[in-house]
């Protein structure tokens, strides 16, 4: 069974207002320049001396690419996942700096499509285009590897690569995206 990559990365800004909880809004851009998407909703809590950061997570990606083969294509691709996050923060030598690690579950959903104005090979004929599309959906789970860099007591940075494992599509891709986010303590 293959699976589909989302690897993205995403540099975040904290800003608690309340202590205990976060909200993480970001936007920013995937590889091929599409629009990228995140926000969570982080409670913090400690189990023994390391910091958790538990709560819902949602991600948005689009993309579009352009190529030329025997023909001219052009590839969309619409991803939106919604699940729960759980990550550590381990202190190092430096109070200010942790490493971020953690894991969640997701539900997924993409929609791709291919078009291509020559090729009838791809698909019906629709709007003038010959198309192939595809529409998947179902659980994921995705680890998270990261850095967070405290500034002040109201303000940290944060740069994360959370990676998603969606075991119910039909081939293989990495999609990385760029989001800068601030985080409003609730």
């Amino acid at each position: 069974m293959k699976f589909l990559i989302f690897l993205a990365f995403s540099s975040l800004v904290s800003l608690p207002l309340f202590a205990d909880n976060q909200l993480k809004l970001g936007i920013g851009t995937d590889a091929s320049l599409g629009l990228a998407v995140g926000a969570e909703y982080q409670i913090d809590m400690t189990i023994g001396t390391t910091p958790i950061k538990v709560g819902p997570a949602f991600y948005y990606s689009t993309w579009t690419e352009d190529y030329e083969e025997s023909n001219t294509y052009t590839e969309t691709s619409t991803t939106y996942m919604f699940g729960f996050s759980a990550n550590a923060y381990s202190k190092t030598n430096d109070e200010t700096l942790s490493f971020i690690y953690g894991f969640g579950a997701a539900f997924m959903s993409n929609d791709w499509k291919e078009t291509s104005p020559g090729d009838s090979s791809i698909g019906p004929l629709i709007d003038g285009l010959y198309t192939d599309e595809e529409e998947n959906s179902g659980a994921s789970i995705f680890l998270n590897v990261g850095i967070n860099k405290q500034l002040s007591d109201t303000l940290a940075v944060e740069v994360n690569v959370p990676m998603f494992f969606i075991p119910y599509y039909y081939g293989t891709a990495i999609a990385p995206a760029i989001i800068v986010s601030i985080v409003i303590p609730m």
